[in-house]
């Protein structure tokens, strides 16, 4: 209500930058909804009006937002080129405040192209230069913990995450204290500590569904696919692994092409392990699972799995 009100009066006397701001802050509300194609829009009339009045700040700020939807639905290279462009006109008309919030979001860009090398010195930058907002310094710290992770290198990757969540609680962003123990879960999966893995990943899953962050499911029931593998339970990966695809088709977003070529092979493992048959048969009820059903199978098998667990314990 406060927005709309506020939004009504600067429509009235004409504040077109204040009405540009306001449709960038739309998409914030919450940050990653499962309506990308919407926040695209918002944010497009959002740079047409800024530019229009000369607003820099808010241009540059709805750009960074814009690529990070453009890298999601898969145009990053698109995404790069943008960034690239605004944060020259940054530098050269002296306006320095965005400049944290685009880098990061460049750095995200170049991630998901598998340039990991390019991707940590500009999202160790973008983090610098972020000290002054705290929500996209821990987003970039989430992503540098991914970047150094899909590097090999876990020690640094767990320290930006623990740094990641330390922000997430000076800000009381519960959306980014979860992608941070998203990261912590996957690098949990790959010292295989399953279990420990395991709960992490529910954590941030129950955060993103509660919060109505659905842009960010598909990539928690991956995570939780390959923790599946890992617990031998081939049957429910394979679900997994097709609910995550569908609930991406329904998005319309695009895993990150620099991380496809993993995912494959996971696939392919699973249909080696399972047999063609029985592969096909799970991939066919994961695909038939709508994310609200996926997410509800999947914290019915956790379930499940607790409640061996607690039988074992007492025999």
């Amino acid at each position: 209500p406060m927005l709309e009100e506020s939004y009504a009066v600067a429509e009235r006397n004409g504040y077109r930058d204040i009405m540009a701001a306001h449709w960038m802050g739309l998409t914030l509300l919450p940050w990653g909804a499962p309506e990308p194609r919407r926040c695209q829009a918002l944010l497009e009339r959002s740079l047409a009006v800024s530019a229009e009045v000369h607003e820099t700040v808010i241009h540059g700020f709805a750009t960074g937002q814009l690529s990070w939807l453009q890298t999601i639905l898969g145009e990053p290279e698109a995404a790069v080129d943008r960034l690239l462009r605004c944060r020259e006109e940054l530098v050269a008309s002296g306006c320095a405040l965005p400049l944290g919030q685009v880098g990061v979001m460049l750095g995200a860009a170049q991630a998901s192209l598998g340039r990991l090398d390019d991707a940590r010195a500009t999202l160790i930058a973008g983090v610098e230069q972020a000290e002054a907002f705290t929500f996209f310094q821990a987003q970039g710290l989430v992503w540098l913990a991914g970047v150094e992770r899909r590097r090999g290198v876990p020690d640094v990757a767990h320290q930006l995450a623990d740094r990641a969540t330390a922000a997430a609680g000076r800000l009381r962003g519960a959306i980014l204290a979860a992608l941070a123990r998203d990261e912590q879960g996957r690098l949990a999966a790959a010292a295989r500590d399953w279990s420990g893995a395991e709960a992490l990943l529910h954590e941030a899953l129950r955060v993103v569904v509660e919060g109505g962050h659905g842009l960010f499911v598909p990539d928690v029931l991956d995570a939780l696919a390959e923790v599946a593998v890992g617990l031998e339970s081939q049957l429910e990966a394979a679900r997994l692994l097709a609910a995550a695809e569908r609930a991406r088709t329904e998005l319309g977003c695009v895993r990150w092409s620099g991380e496809t070529e993993p995912w494959a092979g996971l696939d392919a493992t699973l249909c080696e392990a399972l047999g063609e048959q029985a592969y096909d048969t799970a991939r066919a009820e994961g695909q038939g699972l709508t994310p609200d059903a996926a997410v509800a199978y999947v914290r019915r098998a956790r379930g499940a799995q607790i409640g061996r667990a607690s039988c074992r314990e007492r025999v």
